[in-house]
Formats: C-alpha cells, sequence, structure tokens
C-alpha cells in the first residue's frame, strides 16, 4: 500500500468521527433542550395550579365575609379584620371583646361597638333587684 492510500483513509476516519463526534453533540443539544422545555412546562403548569388555588381561597373568603355580614352585620368582619392585640396576644383590647361579645349576641356589647352612633338609642333595661324593665 502506498503512502497516499494510508493518508487518504486515515483523512477520511478522521472526518467520520469528527462527523459522529458533532451528530452526538447535536443528539445532546436536543436531549437537553427537550429537557428545559418540559421544565418550563412543569413550572408554568405548577403556577397556574397554584394561581387556581388562590383564586378559589379568595372567592370562599368573600362568600364567607358576605355570608357573615348579612347573618352578624358588621360586628363579626371588625373583629375578623382589628388587630388591637396587646402584651404578645394575652390580652385582647376592649374594642375586640366588645365585638366578640356582640357577635355572640350580648346586647350591651352591641350597643358599645356601635360608638357615637349609639347616642340617642332608645334601649330597655331589666334591672333584677326591682324585677322591672326601665327604658
Amino acid at each position: 500500500m502506498s503512502w497516499k492510500v494510508i493518508l487518504l483513509s486515515f483523512i477520511i476516519t478522521i472526518i467520520i468521527i469528527i462527523i459522529i463526534i458533532i451528530i452526538i453533540i447535536i443528539i445532546i443539544i436536543i436531549i437537553i433542550i427537550i429537557i428545559i422545555i418540559t421544565i418550563i412546562i412543569i413550572v408554568i403548569i405548577i403556577i397556574i395550579i397554584i394561581i387556581i388555588i388562590i383564586s378559589i381561597i379568595v372567592i370562599v373568603l368573600i362568600i364567607i365575609i358576605i355570608t357573615l355580614r348579612q347573618t352578624c352585620g358588621d360586628i363579626l368582619i371588625h373583629l375578623l379584620l382589628t388587630g388591637c392585640v396587646t402584651q404578645g396576644n394575652q390580652r385582647r383590647c376592649l374594642t375586640n371583646r366588645a365585638a366578640a361579645a356582640a357577635a355572640a349576641g350580648h346586647s350591651g356589647a352591641q350597643i358599645a361597638i356601635l360608638k357615637h352612633a349609639a347616642i340617642g338609642a332608645r334601649i330597655s333595661v331589666w334591672w333584677p333587684l326591682d324585677e322591672h324593665w326601665y327604658r
């Protein structure tokens, strides 16, 4: 065999190896792109699920607030929305205690949380010692 044939065989072998390496690199790049697209799709699906869950929670909270407002008026909503807490959750402020008592049906507390709007309201008071209602 002549040296030209050997050189030509060697060059053809090198070219085939380079083509195989290029094909392997292209396949690896395609696999990486498929993995990235899959991860992006999974993240988008998770974000959509989170948005749906948050939407459901907000709708449920709105329904609860509307129901509470219809059944208890603004008393319970005031109790839920005010954060009047002192001494590290050991004692609630008077406004919250009055709102809680009003939500439980205590008539005096219902008048108390009206504050200035209660001025001039007509009330009846049962005096047990006299066994008599005073107006």
